[in-house]
């Protein structure tokens, strides 16, 4: 009886929860397109029987192969247990390329189950049985738009590029691969088929969709006739109002697929003026834009790497005859050293360059088995800082930097945690020969950032482990 009014409790708590966070979903239009889906992930009632399984709340990755043989049911396990489960199945995949620690019907790996946990309220305590499995899948589906695909308010490729973006196994509307490289369940022809039942079962009329088009857009220096610019940030909306959001490449240009129509653009770039404007784009087609130097580029000396938003302020105010001591960031943090705050310098020049090899090596590094078994290390490593601003690191890998003053920060760009890019950035201070790096930004899968000095939504914090690194040959 007690166990009867506990679970009537937690229903009661669901729909509350449901209300509160996903509410105006419907459940039966959701459901629909969340099978499909499950179908492509190979989580099914079917393909559990067929592995000895109950039904698809009960799978785990690679149908329970890295799951401890005494382990009870995952619809028995709270949320708790389940989180640690999730550790064990990765450290069983020790020297796999791929690992994963997906569970459940919607294969949730361990970064989302925490995410998603800490937006719907739910305790650790909190049996991860079907009721829940389906909170969390209307809840992934509400993060990747559903709300606002339903309202029309993002186009059906926008929602479906969102998708792929959620689930590996639902094909790219741009490429009909996996967005991660993955093996495809759901194809291209199948998630549409299943988004336009949804919309049926919504009583959504089906608009004619548009023929996709692509854009190569150059963005160039000074005119449209000038050297292209690398690393510069396009947003803006094709003629559906789906948004995008590009960085351009080695040939300063990027590839955008919307639907035809006015066209709005944003271009900008560290130590340019941004530009803004809107034209008609009806076909496949190349454009040309550029961007012009702002008043902040033009003072002080032109550095390699990216250019800081805080920094380009502080210099664009001693050109206009402001006085400034110091800038103090916002994200403060008490250094291995013994500094109490981290404070911007007052001018862009430092008397200590980064260019060139570094050999690094940890104080108080400590990995834990699960740790190594996700790729921890311990072991020194080479940096070598070029003066185009990209990094190569000894493995091979390669990221980006930024210098302003005493202050040095680098993002690795090659990261990976269970198949998913994970890039982290690290900040320090470089004196003469010797560099300290104590800070770090780990967004993972919660937030990708856009450029190295994209901390939006991320909290500063000290690194578990200082990094101290020497100038090769010092």
């Amino acid at each position: 009886m007690v166990m009867k009014i506990l679970s009537l409790v937690f229903m009661i708590l669901l729909v509350m929860l449901f209300s509160g966070v996903v509410s105006g979903i419907d459940n039966s239009a959701a459901a629909s397109l969340l099978d499909r889906i499950a179908l492509g992930e190979g989580t099914t009632d079917a393909a559990a029987q067929g592995h000895g399984l109950a039904s698809a709340y009960e799978i785990t990755y690679a149908y329970g192969e890295y799951v401890p043989e005494d382990s009870k049911p995952l619809t028995e396990m709270t949320i708790g247990e389940v989180k640690q489960l999730q550790h064990q199945m990765l450290s069983n995949q020790a020297g796999n390329k791929l690992q994963s620690s997906a569970v459940g019907k919607y294969q949730l790996i361990r970064a989302t189950l925490v995410e998603q946990q800490k937006e719907l309220g739910l305790s650790d305590d909190i049996k991860f049985d079907a009721a829940t499995q389906e909170l969390f899948g209307l809840s992934l589906l509400e993060k990747r738009g559903y709300r606002e695909w339903t309202e029309g308010k993002i186009s059906d490729y926008q929602f479906q590029k969102n998708l792929a973006k959620e689930w590996a196994s639902v094909a790219d509307p741009d490429t009909g691969k996996s967005h991660y490289g993955q093996g495809v369940g759901t194809t291209d022809a199948q998630i549409k088929e299943a988004m336009a039942q949804t919309k049926s079962l919504l009583g959504i009329q089906q608009k004619e969709q548009k023929q996709m088009i692509t854009l190569t857009l150059y963005i160039h220096d000074g005119s449209a006739s000038g050297p292209v610019i690398s690393g510069a940030q396009v947003t803006g909306q094709d003629g559906s109002g789906a948004s995008f959001q590009q960085t351009t490449d080695s040939n300063g240009c990027v590839i955008i697929i919307g639907e035809s129509g006015t066209w709005s653009f944003a271009a900008s770039a560290d130590g340019y003026e941004a530009n803004s404007w809107s034209q008609p784009i009806a076909y496949t087609d190349t454009k040309d834009a550029f961007l012009t130097y702002s008043v902040a580029s033009s003072t002080g000396s032109k550095s390699s790497g990216f250019v800081d938003p805080g920094v380009a302020a502080l210099m664009q105010q001693v050109a206009s005859g402001g006085k400034v001591e110091s800038i103090q960031e916002s994200a403060s943090s008490t250094s291995a050293v013994g500094q109490p705050e981290h404070v911007a310098p007052t001018t862009w020049n430092s008397e200590s360059g980064v260019v060139g090899k570094w050999r690094f090596s940890y104080q108080n590094c400590k990995c834990s088995p699960d740790e190594i078994a996700q790729g921890c290390s311990c072991d020194p490593f080479e940096i070598t800082f070029n003066e185009d601003g990209t990094c190569i690191f000894g493995d091979g890998s390669t990221g980006k930097w930024v210098q302003y003053g005493d202050t040095v920060r680098f993002i690795d760009d090659s990261s990976f945690v269970e198949g998913k890019t994970c890039p982290c950035i690290m900040e320090g201070t470089i004196n003469s020969d010797t560099m300290i790096f104590d800070k770090s930004y780990c967004p993972c899968d919660m937030y990708q950032p856009q450029n190295i000095m994209d901390t939006t939504g991320l909290s500063s914090h000290e690194a578990e482990a200082t990094s101290i690194g020497h100038r090769d040959g010092t």
